[in-house]
């Protein structure tokens, strides 16, 4: 038995379920140079790409995407609320930023809430409301 089988066994014994892989050129998998192992590789493969690939997508959603297009000042118009299907999980709850903007100690997670409240008074002041959300809670509403 391979210490790889070893493990994985003493984790199934223990109760516990867990995920082995056998690495390239280790344990029982085929290739050449057995038992290699490129610090500086598995460094950046492991770390730092996905570091900075993960770095990307939170600039992305919470920093550029929100305030796109950079242009206006104006209390209601410098962020928007994006209201689509599926936009909640795409903006990872940034669909309603300009809650944020407007009352910066609410918590994220009544944005919803206060926008349903604030909606009359957001149309009023000309905020940028943009996008199609189907839903029973939320009118449907034309793209500006």
């Amino acid at each position: 038995m391979d210490r790889l089988t070893a493990h994985a066994t003493h984790f199934a014994d223990g109760g516990i379920a867990a995920l082995m892989f056998d690495y390239r050129n280790f344990g029982q998998s085929e290739g050449e140079s057995r038992h290699l192992v490129r610090p500086r590789g598995s460094a950046g493969r492991l770390w730092w790409m996905p570091g900075k690939l993960s770095g990307l997508v939170v600039m992305t959603t919470f920093q550029w995407l929100p305030h796109h297009p950079h242009t206006e000042t104006d209390r209601f118009r410098n962020t928007r609320i994006n209201m689509f299907t599926l936009s909640t999980p795409t903006l990872l709850e940034q669909d309603h930023h300009l809650m944020h903007h407007l009352f910066p100690r609410v918590p994220w997670y009544r944005y919803r809430r206060l926008f349903t409240e604030m909606r009359p008074l957001l149309q009023k002041n000309s905020a940028r409301i943009e996008g199609r959300r189907l839903g029973a809670d939320v009118p449907k509403i034309a793209l500006r």
